[in-house]
């Protein structure tokens, strides 16, 4: 069975700090108990794009201005370059990790589906044509399952925090996940 390119869907703007692209997803159980853990399905399923107070940073130190400067710099042009028409689809690799953060004392943990985006190198490019700055294209994933229930996941803005925050499942352990979260029936072999 091949992998599904999940339903292509635009940009959605969060003022709240993220650029993400929403998903429908069907299928996941909204329960697994794997890895020796409770995990609860997520509420809504989205890959975040534009990580905008982590790429602030970058922005800022380039162009010599404040965070909040760079945030407001950096919001005005991914407004620029967003296309309501531009359709992004997303494909998963096959790839699981697991996440942990610590969030205002609480630790949250995930598993996460790694994805391509296509379409979303096009959008950087544009991105940093309008900033005058290089940007660091996000990891991108679906969070799919979190403790504890109703959190809002580990931010993964990139590579850096790909490596700290997040472990590869491989062999057994991620047999075991991909069949919990019936995998191969919701997103293809």
């Amino acid at each position: 069975m091949a992998v599904k390119t999940l339903t292509p869907a635009s940009l959605y703007m969060n003022y709240k700090g993220a650029s993400y692209i929403p998903l429908n997803i069907v299928g996941l159980p909204k329960e697994i108990d794997v890895l020796g853990k409770h995990w609860s399905r997520k509420d809504e399923f989205h890959s975040s794009i534009v990580y905008i107070k982590r790429i602030a940073v970058d922005v800022g130190k380039a162009l010599g201005v404040q965070e909040s400067d760079a945030e407001n710099k950096l919001w005005e042009a991914t407004e620029k370059c967003y296309d309501p028409k531009e359709q992004f689809t997303i494909t998963p690799t096959g790839e699981l990790r697991t996440a942990r953060f610590d969030r205002e004392g609480v630790t949250e943990e995930t598993i996460v589906v790694m994805v391509t985006v296509n379409g979303i190198k096009p959008f950087f490019e544009r991105l940093e044509k309008a900033l005058g700055v290089g940007i660091e294209i996000p990891p991108t994933h679906i969070t799919a399952y979190i403790i504890p229930s109703g959190g809002i996941g580990v931010p993964i803005p990139d590579g850096q925090a790909l490596q700290e925050r997040t472990e590869l499942l491989a062999g057994a352990e991620l047999s075991t996940v991909k069949k919990a979260m019936k995998f191969d029936q919701v997103f293809g072999a």
